[in-house]
């Protein structure tokens, strides 16, 4: 992350790339993507909000919005804050956290209709929790909250 935070801009040209982590850490640290329309990028690109899609397999559809990036008064800046925005709204630890509680919460036992725990049941989460974590649930996602782009 040290060198990727010295990058200007971010050109993503993989193709057959499911969902690439080097467009999203880009976008977390302020820079700018322009990537393929092709792939897990749409999915993570807004065209002209977040960042730019060009033609996949054209190198030189990378230049146009390379060059509005340069010429346009106020889009870099514009462009990264939002690209971070989004990132963080949508892969950030407290989005992390909240989908795989609720994976947790469907997979985990429920308390018997009478109110009872179930033989084996978890106790049911407190008042206003989302979540019943157990030491297991918080080791499996332990490696993912210390990348960097969850800090």
């Amino acid at each position: 992350p040290p060198y990727m935070a010295g990058v200007d801009v971010s050109l993503v040209t993989a193709l057959h790339e499911p969902f690439g982590r080097t467009l999203i850490e880009s976008m977390y640290l302020g820079t700018p993507v322009i990537a393929t329309a092709h792939g897990g990028n749409p999915e993570a690109i807004t065209e002209g909000e977040t960042g730019f899609l060009v033609e996949p397999e054209s190198p030189a559809a990378f230049t146009s919005p390379l060059q509005r990036l340069l010429d346009t008064p106020g889009l870099y800046d514009r462009i990264a804050r939002a690209a971070r925005a989004d990132v963080t709204a949508k892969y950030g630890r407290e989005t992390h956290i909240r989908q795989i509680s609720a994976i947790y919460d469907q997979l985990s036992p429920r308390p018997a209709p009478d109110g009872q725990s179930r033989p084996g049941a978890s106790p049911p989460p407190a008042p206003g929790s989302s979540a019943r974590w157990t030491a297991r649930s918080r080791l499996m996602t332990s490696d993912c909250l210390e990348a960097p782009l969850f800090r």
